[in-house]
């Protein structure tokens, strides 16, 4: 069952300022509206270990490299892989091009585990895609991680190159 972000959002008393833009499919696209929206931009990667056994959203500064042999030494698995549109949809209710760390909704059974670069940990401000490409969520650190809370996603803290 796909979930509305902004319900779960509002019940949650997790606030956000909102920017609609038009659809983005890539960072690169994403750097043009950059200059509107304050706060650090993300890179979201759906990843799977080599036997599907679990899943990982890799949450990057959107300025960084995903270097996946990093993440595998960091995380101590085989080296990830890209999991399939359809896991994508299946674990974060998402398409390629929407992928959000706001997608953690939908993983109710916590398949999904999370990495997030220790830049955007970090960082005051926070931008995320709310399950579409076409708005841009800025959220304070506290509430970026009180998201994470109550999706009951734990994160490991990883060093992006």
């Amino acid at each position: 069952m796909i979930q509305n972000i902004y319900q779960i959002l509002d019940t949650n008393n997790i606030e956000y300022e909102k920017y609609e833009h038009e659809p983005v499919f890539t960072v690169e696209e994403a750097d043009e509206i950059k200059t509107c929206i304050k706060g650090a931009h993300t890179k979201n990667l759906f990843l799977k270990n080599k036997n599907a056994s679990q899943y990982f959203l890799y949450v990057i500064a959107s300025h960084k490299r995903a270097d996946l042999k990093s993440v595998k030494d960091q995380i101590g698995e085989s080296k990830p892989q890209f999991g399939t549109p359809e896991e994508l949809m299946e674990h974060l209710g998402v398409t390629p091009g929407s992928v959000s760390v706001l997608g953690l909704i939908h993983d109710t059974q916590h398949r999904v585990q999370v990495l997030i670069d220790k830049e955007l940990w970090d960082a005051e401000l926070v931008n995320a895609h709310p399950n579409t490409n076409t708005a841009t969520l800025v959220f304070t650190q506290d509430n970026f991680r009180k998201f994470l809370e109550v999706t009951r996603h734990k994160s490991i803290i990883v060093e992006a190159q």
